[in-house]
């Protein structure tokens, strides 16, 4: 008995998936919906029921029309898809052309950036090449200057920790150097701001001003302000003056927590520099 009514069910089951059946069946329920909704749902009798449904359905509601709809259906329904195809087809291939352009813009700039970040660290290479080269020449000159024991002495100092300063690579993938943060010798940024400090006719003092909305740092005749400098820029600038307060070649004017004057260290540092 089950295997029959398995059986039952799935020839059922077939003529319903089957192209012409199912859409027969479907618009038949939409020609006759009142007769099928009272025979669902009524709380009468089944004879009423029948009776009601005899009534309101005849041979042209129950076969003829769902029948023609469901031929026309069947038939139309290719050329109804094809149609929208052709519609939608071109903005689907320009949506993916477009897709496809941004990816390999996304594709160009991603080489781009990856060629920037190599150039910068060859140039960073180069620079640390070029700064082992000014401080051999710096070691030359502190040999031959005629300083103070005690000032010749300190520089050499200097001199020998900067041949064991250890590079870094920044989260950016250059090269950089550990600076005042590791020891050693000044670093190139503390060494410029020296210059600006001991040159001939500029204000020897470093400040940093803080105001509303912003703050700024003076050194000798020049100015750098943090609204037009990155956060990166301007920590840099910081590390260097506390490079130059570290090694003394500045001092912290007393009472005055954002004001450095140059040392007579610091004199004979940048005349050795110039």
């Amino acid at each position: 008995m089950e295997n029959e009514f398995k059986e039952l069910v799935g020839a059922v089951g077939s003529r319903v998936k089957s192209l012409l059946f199912g859409p027969v069946v479907i618009f038949g329920m939409l020609f006759n919906w009142k007769a099928v909704f009272f025979l669902l749902f009524s709380n009468v009798s089944v004879r009423s029921k029948f009776v009601y449904f005899d009534l309101n359905t005849d041979y042209l509601s129950l076969y003829v029309l769902p029948i023609g709809f469901a031929i026309l259906f069947v038939l139309g329904a290719p050329f109804v898809n094809n149609w929208f195809h052709t519609v939608t087809s071109s903005p689907v291939h320009a949506m993916k052309l477009r897709d496809l352009e941004f990816a390999e813009a996304r594709e160009a700039t991603k080489h781009e950036l990856r060629q920037l970040a190599e150039q910068r660290r060859s140039d960073d290479l180069r620079r640390l090449e070029e700064e082992a080269l000014d401080r051999a020449r710096f070691d030359s000159r502190v040999m031959d200057e005629d300083l103070p024991p005690e000032i010749a002495e300190d520089l050499q100092k200097q001199i020998d920790e900067l041949r064991t300063r250890p590079a870094v690579i920044t989260r950016d993938g250059s090269v950089g150097e550990s600076g005042a943060k590791v020891g050693g010798e000044i670093s190139p940024l503390a060494k410029e701001i020296l210059m600006q400090v001991t040159a001939e006719g500029a204000l020897p003092k470093i400040r940093i001003k803080e105001f509303i909305g912003g703050a700024e740092i003076e050194y000798g005749n020049k100015t750098l302000r943090k609204d037009k400098a990155t956060d990166r820029k301007w920590q840099d600038y910081q590390y260097a003056i506390n490079d130059l307060e570290k090694h003394k070649l500045i001092v912290r004017l007393k009472g005055q927590e954002s004001v450095w004057d140059v040392l007579e260290k610091g004199y004979e540092v940048a005349k050795l520099l110039s």
